[in-house]
């Protein structure tokens, strides 16, 4: 049985794909890491919709590439920032965790959405490229208990564009594509030999950030491009 949002979920058409319920209790935060055509839009997306569907959530995406995924938002909806304006997305965002951090005792979800965050990172120029580092950081080691999540795609994953050692605060991470990097598995204690091969648009998801627990995902399919839009409109513009 569904309930609450996972059922406006269900009726809207979007996919669950992996079930996660983001407070200060669960494990926080979402990396996603692939090759380019693996389809972390498409998963991520999807993530973002269905928290856009819990009551009072908000979202923010920072798409410094700005692809053919989010052309429906390119007439300015909410809070969607993209090429250079990506990074007041995340100037946008902190502001929202430094007054919780003040005393603001609103805890509903807000999510911030950064595709694709090593192009953002090297595409701007080093002052603002370093205080979108800087924001990162501080929303993975600091977010949790205030609801401020965070999902984050890259192409690979790199430590460098994580301070501080913030990477190790995803509580959850997915790898899509066939392979993991023999540099991905390092980081995040994964045994390669001892992995089920996947095929196709699918990869392995670590469970609550424990690299003993990773197991295979397939990448969601959107069956329906309307209602998954609709979705994140209702989270970028509430």
């Amino acid at each position: 049985m569904l309930i609450g949002y996972e059922y406006n979920a269900y009726r809207l058409g979007v996919a669950l794909g992996v079930h996660w319920t983001p407070g200060p209790t669960a494990p926080p935060h979402w990396l996603v890491v692939g090759p380019s055509g693996t389809g972390k839009t498409v998963f991520s997306g999807q993530l973002a919709a269905r928290m856009a569907l819990r009551e009072n959530a908000r979202l923010w995406v920072a798409n410094y590439k700005d692809d053919d995924f989010f052309q429906f938002l390119q007439g300015g909806q909410g809070r969607y920032y993209r090429f250079r304006d990506a990074v007041n997305g995340i100037r946008d965002f902190y502001a929202v965790l430094e007054a919780r951090l003040g005393g603001d005792l609103d805890r509903s979800l807000c999510l911030l959405w950064v595709d694709e965050l090593a192009a953002m990172v090297t595409g701007l120029d080093k002052k603002e490229g370093e205080l979108a580092k800087s924001a990162v950081a501080s929303i993975l080691q600091t977010g949790r208990s205030l609801n401020c999540q965070l999902l984050v795609s890259v192409q690979r994953a790199d430590s460098a564009y994580f301070n501080n050692g913030a990477r190790e605060n995803f509580g959850n991470v997915v790898f899509l594509g066939p392979n993991i990097t023999k540099e991905a598995a390092g980081m995040f204690g994964i045994d390669r030999a001892a992995l089920p091969s996947v095929t196709g648009r699918a990869g392995y998801y670590i469970v609550n950030g424990n690299s003993e627990a990773i197991r295979p995902i397939q990448c969601p399919i959107i069956k329906d491009t309307a209602k998954l839009k609709e979705a994140l409109s209702l989270g970028l513009t509430r």
